[in-house]
């Protein structure tokens, strides 16, 4: 794509200064004596025409309408072309346009007439207010416009190419500072994988190290009831435009989130939203929102969301893998938490069975001589070892093999009882 084409769906008005053109073409005019107007190929009139009423009304009198028309549509459909002049019955009358333009795109087109002295004569002597020329000094003039039009056009393009240069390199460093803000949060969350706090705390962190990242006003995470399919927020962060949820949103009817359906959903500003989502983004004052599944033991019985208070947002790609991310982060914490749990959980009825059981239940490291667990039944066969701190001698023996020797001291323990 060349410059030109970079910088040609901006504004016009940033290319063509008018207050600039029209002071040109009044300078231009009253020093070589003729008269002109402006017009840009796509804006129409740039400048008004030179000269007092009288003035272009003696033109109007003498070049019909049709004359500007043809050479104005003569010079656009040009291509090698850039001074067009119209032929008029009038020899002492001039009329030409000058095209100005850009990587062969025209840009303005100047509208020039002229009275020339040459041809004057006693039937065809203008009134004396008008201004006139030369043939010679109006075909210089003219060239002279031409240059000078490309120059101040050039100019003005490599001025708006450096703007823009500036802007993309500014928009790119800033671009690189967010980038960078968010890997090094990203990294703040990843580090609380292994973090023992509560989980609702490690969630309540990651939340507003996530919001804040990406200017969210708001998240939270709501959780489902198994027993009524009942919504409780059990997290929350509440940031810039954003208020408090936490309190009013218990107990809250599935039917009041539409999202709660198992799937995710990317809803921008400018989003078409169904009728319950228009309902629930009134409700709670959202411009925008993601809402992300958690499964729990293969259901999606929690939703992770992220709201857009008191602004517009339309999501970006680079916003939506952030936080598809950080819920991959809640979702290994929350399936780590329940293993945990669960492990305990079976730990313990392990621990009950052994307890119960009707014989003595030890385990040992035989390389390093230690008793890893025993139970209660064990401590009470050889409690009088245990008083005498001879367990380990006993346990540990090679003077017998360990069954053999563990044998008699409990025989001798029931007999003596």
């Amino acid at each position: 794509m060349t410059a030109y084409k970079k910088v040609e769906d901006r504004r016009n008005s940033e290319l063509i200064d008018e207050k600039m053109m029209q002071m040109l073409q009044d300078n231009f005019c009253a020093a070589n004596g003729m008269y002109a107007f402006c017009l840009g190929t796509e804006e129409g009139l740039i400048t008004k025409s030179y000269g007092t009423k009288e003035e272009q009304d003696y033109f109007r009198g003498r070049i019909p309408q049709e004359a500007y028309r043809s050479l104005i549509e003569r010079t656009k459909d040009s291509t090698i072309e850039e001074v067009v002049e119209a032929e008029l019955p009038q020899k002492e009358l001039k009329l030409c346009a000058v095209s100005t333009r850009i990587e062969g795109k025209t840009q303005i087109i100047w509208v020039i007439a002229a009275i020339i002295e040459e041809e004057l004569h006693e039937g065809n002597r203008p009134p004396e207010y008008m201004m006139t020329t030369t043939e010679l000094r109006f075909l210089r003039s003219v060239e002279f416009l031409e240059s000078l039009s490309k120059l101040m056009f050039a100019f003005k393009l490599d001025e708006l190419i450096a703007q823009e240069a500036m802007q993309k390199s500014a928009a790119s460093e800033e671009r690189m500072e967010k980038q960078l803000y968010r890997s090094e949060t990203m990294t703040r969350i990843l580090m609380l994988l292994e973090s023992e706090k509560a989980f609702g705390s490690i969630v309540n962190e990651i939340l507003e190290l996530a919001c804040k990242a990406l200017s969210v006003s708001c998240a939270a995470l709501i959780r489902k009831n198994t027993e009524n399919g009942s919504l409780d927020m059990i997290c929350e962060y509440a940031g810039e435009n954003a208020q408090s949820r936490m309190a009013e949103f218990q107990g809250v009817s599935a039917e009041e989130a539409p999202f709660f359906t198992g799937r995710q959903y990317i809803i921008s500003s400018d989003t078409a939203r169904l009728p319950q989502f228009e309902r629930f983004f009134q409700n709670y004052e959202l411009t925008a929102g993601i809402f992300q599944p958690l499964e729990l033991n293969g259901a999606a019985l929690m939703y992770l969301c992220f709201g857009i208070c008191g602004k517009q947002r339309n999501w970006e790609l680079t916003d939506i893998e952030f936080l598809n991310d950080v819920k991959r982060v809640i979702q290994s914490i929350l399936t780590k938490r329940l293993a945990k749990n669960s492990l305990a959980s079976s730990y313990a009825s392990l621990e009950e069975i052994l307890e119960n059981v009707g014989c003595g239940i030890y385990v040992l490291d035989a390389e390093q001589e230690k008793i890893l667990y025993s139970n209660q039944k064990f401590k009470n066969l050889l409690s009088k070892n245990i008083e005498r701190g001879t367990v380990n001698q006993l346990l540990f023996s090679q003077q017998k093999p360990i069954t053999t020797k563990f044998y008699d001291e409990v025989y001798s323990v029931e007999e003596n009882r």
